[in-house]
């Protein structure tokens, strides 16, 4: 039969039960000990290690990256497919002016942005170009690996002390204070003046030569004005810096430039040969024809010696003494041959040409679009060679002294506007042996890391509005206003930024004035009455015009700045001023592109973002004449 245990006696149990009462209590002290202390414990390890640890996270040193989907090619692909919308995309996500990081393949690229950290990378002395000269030159131009190693591997930059931490070692082995020597002399320096001189020659001869006459004054059709300067300047320019034997003995160098030219973004980008052919032939068959230029000119510097020293500037084989002395220095640098030599002046001969020649090209058709321009600056025109007796040559062939264009404000603020407008590059930089922090205050931003490339991009900073004034969108940036850079003195400028030029953009020359040394050219004497006419004419007439790119450091930045700076800038500006008048003076010419009034419905496109400029969409046809010259023709205003 079943009997309860003992612990159901009425004596045991009452035992046993205060017993298990008081065990029970004593567990449950110590869990609750136990669960306090832990509670403490995780609370003292959140004060004393968590928390500080996030408080010091959020002070750490961070980076504004460009997020991407695809993990391996990263932002490559839409970066190189449509680098000004991917830009403009990536912009707008950051807040302004931050520097970005871009992630593409097996590398980044830190993009640098806002006018003043843009002027504070271009005036940096620790940064240099080394780095995306050799990509360029071994991708782009066919230079060997080898000699495009010894680019990189220059780190000393361009200036004659190097850059703290570079082994500048030989003077053979600093490449790129070489060629910036060179090409400074050449461009700013002493060579300026004679080349400009030698560019007025050429262009009129190759116009007077062509077969448009006076006598009749009949109209002539052309199918492209594009192609009519990439024709005629084109081989103005090439004349001018490389002499007649390049085009002389290769006729069809410049046709293949301009097709090599429209493809030269899939070398850029490191398209392998077996997907693009026909631009590895086109680069093969110009570095021959260059080759061939260099063994013709090396020979006859050898036969005539006695010659080429007489020559001061200008060299018959080689064009310039600058590009005689720049195959002399280049031969002579470490690791250099024949062979990268010719990539390199292929590279000058490709930088010299498809940029100024389509920008020329705009700069005339804006003028043409307009009404009012055209008149405008044939009247001004013609006072300034009233005035400064501007020659007139035998054949009745108008030409001008550049000082005098630069007189004109409307005719500068037309340039400055074209480029502003036009250029879409990259311009890059690289600290070889330093850390950058770019942007006072930025102590809570990553530095961009020694070596790697850093880029400004002209489309973003000319289409800023924080910096320029859009007439409260009356003026769209990304519309061309040929007044944008005139400034009067009742009326504020057209820059929003309150920072000053100091430097820039323009060295100043023995030949500029001390106002143009500051980026400003007054209107004086008679063109002051209708400067200001374009579009606006009359808005601001008599009020002391002027064309300034003041406020405008790290914003107007067409040629980049600081030491490594474009050395052909003020070339560039002088060819094209000289186009211009000298067409519009001597010249009608009319566009007849379909559906259009004066081509106002002509569209612009970049088609190699951040390599090249604007260039209209298609063919401009247009028609062409001689004008009369003579005092009532010159001033007459269509």
């Amino acid at each position: 039969m079943y009997s309860s245990p003992d612990w159901e006696n009425p004596e045991i149990g009452s035992l046993t039960g205060a017993a298990a009462r008081s065990f029970i209590r004593v567990i449950h002290i110590v869990i609750s000990v136990f669960w306090i202390g832990g509670v403490l414990f995780l609370l003292f390890g959140f004060l004393s290690i968590i928390l500080p640890s996030l408080w010091l996270g959020s002070k750490r040193p961070r980076r504004n990256t460009v997020p991407y989907s695809v993990p391996f090619l990263k932002n490559t692909i839409p970066f190189l497919r449509d680098g000004s919308q991917f830009l403009l995309t990536a912009r707008q996500k950051f807040p302004y002016g931050a520097t970005l990081q871009i992630p593409i393949f097996q590398d980044s690229i830190y993009l640098i942005q806002g006018p003043r950290n843009v002027a504070e990378l271009f005036h940096d002395a620790r940064t240099t170009v080394s780095r995306a000269y050799a990509l360029m030159l071994h991708h782009g131009f066919g230079m060997g690996h080898a000699a495009a190693k010894a680019y990189a591997n220059d780190t000393s930059g361009a200036r004659l002390k190097p850059i703290p931490g570079s082994s500048a070692g030989r003077p053979e082995d600093r490449i790129i204070l070489i060629t910036h020597e060179n090409l400074v002399s050449g461009l700013l320096k002493d060579g300026l003046e004679p080349i400009t001189q030698r560019f007025q020659k050429y262009f009129a001869e190759t116009l007077q030569s062509l077969d448009i006459h006076t006598r009749d004054r009949e109209w002539i059709e052309g199918p492209d004005l594009v192609f009519f300067f990439e024709q005629h300047l084109g081989a103005s320019l090439i004349r001018t810096l490389f002499g007649d034997h390049l085009l002389s003995q290769n006729p069809d160098f410049l046709p293949s430039l301009w097709e090599y030219d429209k493809r030269i973004e899939l070398l850029a980008s490191r398209v392998p040969r077996f997907l693009a052919p026909r631009v590895y032939r086109l680069r093969d068959k110009l570095l021959q024809w260059v080759k061939n230029w260099h063994a013709d000119a090396v020979a006859h510097t050898k036969s005539h010696r006695h010659d080429a020293e007489n020559h001061s500037y200008s060299d018959p084989s080689w064009g310039t003494k600058m590009m005689r002395e720049r195959y002399q220095g280049l031969f002579r640098a470490t690791g250099q041959d024949k062979d990268s030599v010719a990539s390199a002046d292929l590279a000058v001969i490709w930088a010299s040409v498809t940029n100024v020649v389509p920008s020329s090209a705009t700069l005339i058709l804006q003028i043409l679009r307009s009404e009012r321009l055209l008149p405008t600056l044939r009247e001004s025109l013609f006072l300034v060679s009233q005035n400064h007796k501007s020659d007139q040559n035998g054949a009745g062939f108008q030409t001008f002294e550049s000082k005098d264009l630069d007189s004109i404000p409307l005719l500068s603020s037309l340039y400055a506007e074209t480029l502003r407008f036009g250029v879409r590059i990259h311009i890059p930089r690289t600290a070889p042996h330093h850390d950058l922090h770019i942007g006072s205050g930025s102590t809570n931003i990553a530095p961009v890391p020694k070596g790697t490339l850093m880029v400004a991009n002209t489309w973003l900073a000319h289409t800023d509005e924080a910096v320029w004034d859009n007439k409260q969108g009356q003026r769209p940036l990304d519309e061309f206003w040929a007044e944008r850079f005139l400034v009067s003195r009742s009326e504020p400028s057209n820059f929003t930024s309150s920072k000053k030029v100091t430097a820039g953009n323009e060295q100043a020359t023995s030949a500029d004035s001390s106002q143009a040394k500051q980026g400003i050219v007054t209107l004086t004497g008679p063109t002051k009455l209708k400067a200001n006419t374009g579009e606006d004419a009359g808005s601001v007439a008599g009020q002391g015009i002027s064309f300034s790119t003041e406020a405008l450091e790290g914003a107007w930045i067409p040629f980049g700045g600081g030491q490594h700076a474009c050395p052909g800038r003020l070339l560039a500006k002088r060819v094209m001023l000289i186009t211009a008048a000298t067409m519009i003076t001597n010249f009608d010419i009319e566009i007849l592109h379909a559906d259009s009034d004066r081509g106002k419905d002509l569209e612009f496109d970049c088609p190699r973002f951040g390599l090249g400029v604007a260039k209209p969409n298609g063919a401009v046809r247009f028609r062409i004449r001689r004008r009369k010259l003579g005092q009532q023709n010159m001033y007459e205003m269509r």
